[in-house]
């Protein structure tokens, strides 16, 4: 699975593994690719949304991952960038176009 450029992203930051969950939920409303992206000390966060997208919210999922090391002042930065298709179980589409 490659980018194609009709995915949405997803960013990983410093907030709160809740807030990411809904955001990917409503990436998959608009797309049937996610792209769940983060660098450095948060790439654990985006494995663990992954994994729960994933496990609780997909059915049939499939994921490709792209792992990066870029160079950030004097030291290198690891990105990670997680692909994830597949079908939204019953239901969940219809409450997050509302």
């Amino acid at each position: 699975m490659e980018l194609e450029g009709n995915e949405e992203h997803v960013y990983i930051g410093d907030k709160n593994i809740k807030v990411y969950i809904p955001a990917c939920l409503f990436a998959f409303g608009k797309s049937d690719k996610v792209v769940i992206s983060s660098r450095g000390s948060n790439i654990k966060k985006a494995i663990d949304v992954a994994a729960i997208i994933m496990r609780e919210h997909l059915i049939n999922p499939d994921y490709d991952v792209i792992i990066e090391s870029h160079g950030f002042e004097e030291r290198n930065v690891s990105s990670l960038d997680i692909i994830i298709s597949g079908e939204l179980k019953n239901g969940e589409s219809e409450s997050i176009q509302e």
